[in-house]
């Protein structure tokens, strides 16, 4: 069964995640200075209040990514032939390597 013929209420419903894919990219990319932000607080775990402030910015930033990353491999399961949804993939992917070096101090 090709996706156009599969019923309106058995399809995901992303719009519940974001209401665009412009909206997932612009989510994506402001991701980019949380991640710089953890990256800039390296070597500032030196009291209680630090540590649970990094790993609150920790948290906030790997939910969101992890959102975002959610609703750009559904899109791609729709039809991994759409090169708009490869590349938001893609994207998502580099960021979350990008993450991980990052943090890579944090855990």
């Amino acid at each position: 069964m090709k996706r156009n013929e599969v019923p309106q209420w058995a399809k995901w419903q992303l719009e519940h995640i974001c209401a665009t894919p412009e909206e997932a990219l612009e989510r994506l990319g402001a991701l980019n200075g949380g991640i710089d932000e953890l990256a800039a607080l390296k070597g500032s775990l030196n009291d209680d209040e630090a540590i649970l402030s990094v790993l609150k910015k920790y948290y906030a930033v790997l939910e969101e990514l992890y959102e975002i990353y959610s609703y750009a491999s559904f899109r791609l399961s729709e039809d991994n032939g759409n090169s708009e949804a490869q590349q938001m993939a893609q994207r998502c992917t580099n960021t979350a390597v990008r993450f991980d070096a990052a943090c890579s101090w944090i855990i």
